[in-house]
């Protein structure tokens, strides 16, 4: 059956002007043109068109197929393996991350006690050595540190000078 070029255009599910390139390259014996312009195909150039133009991609056969569904079938249920194996090793790690938590707290509970505990023998030997001074006592005490310091400062000869004369480095120094 004759067809034109858009009937078989709109067949292929292509463009008019896709036909038309293919069209071109097709021997003259193929084809014929009416008085109005328009071609029309015999069923050898439709035929050759079609295998030309077809966006039909060739299809594997069943045995292909078959082997690439066991390659990736294996392949799926070697990663299944790994993922499974990838998740326990993860929950050994989160039991060995807890046990070590509580082990570090244990032992920071332990050290705090000891800590207060030596704190408390501190305090009861600092205690017992010192015997309790009295407000009155510390001030004489005090009083006589500072006529210590007094005498010693008269014995060498010093006397406070105040402040106020000395002078800052640079004004010793540009003055």
């Amino acid at each position: 059956m004759a067809k034109t070029i858009k009937e078989l255009a709109d067949d292929l599910g292509v463009s008019k002007q896709t036909v038309q390139y293919h069209f071109r390259s097709l021997p003259a014996k193929l084809y014929t043109k009416n008085d109005k312009g328009v071609y029309s195909l015999n069923d050898e150039a439709v035929k050759l068109l079609t295998q030309k133009i077809s966006p039909e991609p060739a299809k594997k056969t069943t045995k292909e197929n078959d082997d690439l569904y066991s390659i990736l079938s294996n392949q799926l249920v070697t990663k299944d393996k790994q993922i499974h194996e990838l998740l326990v090793h993860q929950t050994q790690l989160q039991k060995l991350l807890d046990q070590q938590q509580v082990l570090t707290l244990q032992a920071n509970q332990k050290i705090f006690a000891l800590e207060t505990s030596l704190e408390e023998k501190n305090k009861d030997n600092h205690v017992s050595e010192e015997p309790k001074k009295s407000p009155s006592e510390h001030t004489e005490k005090t009083d006589q540190q500072t006529m210590k310091f007094d005498a010693t400062k008269k014995k060498t000869g010093e006397t406070s000078k105040p402040l106020s004369n000395k002078k800052g480095f640079f004004s010793r120094w540009f003055n």
